[in-house]
């Protein structure tokens, strides 16, 4: 996470430059303009990890937790909108010590309600809940045997999910992101979705829990419609 951070810091650096650059403007006086939030589309690429349910945490690795919305703002700060999210895991082998080859895939459709604002021209934030119905769907060799597409024991459950994002203006309509949030999804992980009666060196009781990740990763905005602007405070240069 640390060098996620670290990367968006060095993508951010040039356009803080320009920003600072295009305000030197010697022996005028105007007002800060901050522009207001309008709708559009967001979307983002994360890596996910999962980090609660030992079974989920124990033989699982996170590839890809991807989405794509759109938002509507209804107040000043405000949005709601709705998308739709991907996922993907990989059922790790080795550490499941088992001859496997199996991956889960989650598809979301859900709703959002989100709080963004502007710090200045170039730099807003936010955070957003989304919550939705996950479907889950596993695959592995292990279930052959039970049909030929080798699927396993899906799952249907409500998820719930905060992001917080940090973003940069790219021109009028465009943002960049660094993006982190931390997603539950209301069930439990176990042997029997990939067609096994029990992991090696687990207990059934290491399956209780919920379906718990994090991730991290970039994301972009795009705005429609014409930019609104709010008058800030008056800066005066020498």
């Amino acid at each position: 996470m640390k060098k996620a951070l670290i990367g968006f810091l060095l993508f951010a650096f040039p356009f803080v430059l320009t920003a600072q650059e295009e305000g030197e403007t010697s022996g005028n006086v105007r007002p800060e303009k901050i522009p207001d939030i309008r709708y559009g589309f967001k979307g983002s690429f994360k890596l996910p990890t999962p980090i609660k349910n030992k079974a989920f945490t124990s033989v699982i690795d996170g590839i890809a937790d991807a989405n794509l919305s759109f938002h509507y703002p209804f107040l000043r700060h405000f949005y709601f909108g709705a998308g739709y999210r991907y996922s993907y895991f990989q059922i790790n082998d080795f550490r499941a010590k088992a001859d496997l080859n199996a991956n889960l895939q989650i598809h979301s459709p859900f709703a959002v309600l989100g709080f963004e604002r502007f710090a200045t021209p170039r730099f807003l934030y936010g955070v957003s809940l989304r919550s939705g119905y996950s479907m889950l769907h596993f695959k592995s060799n292990t279930c052959l045997s039970n049909n030929a597409e080798g699927k396993g024991a899906g799952q249907e459950a409500v998820f719930i999910e905060p992001e917080f994002t940090l973003e940069l203006m790219s021109g009028e309509n465009m943002a960049f992101s660094f993006v982190t949030s931390w997603t539950w999804i209301l069930d439990e992980f176990g042997a029997e979705n990939i067609c096994l009666s029990n992991f090696s060196g687990l207990t059934a009781d290491d399956s209780k829990g919920y379906y718990q990740f994090i991730s991290v990763g970039f994301g972009f905005t795009v705005f429609l419609g014409g930019e609104k602007r709010s008058k800030g405070p008056r800066i005066y240069y020498d």
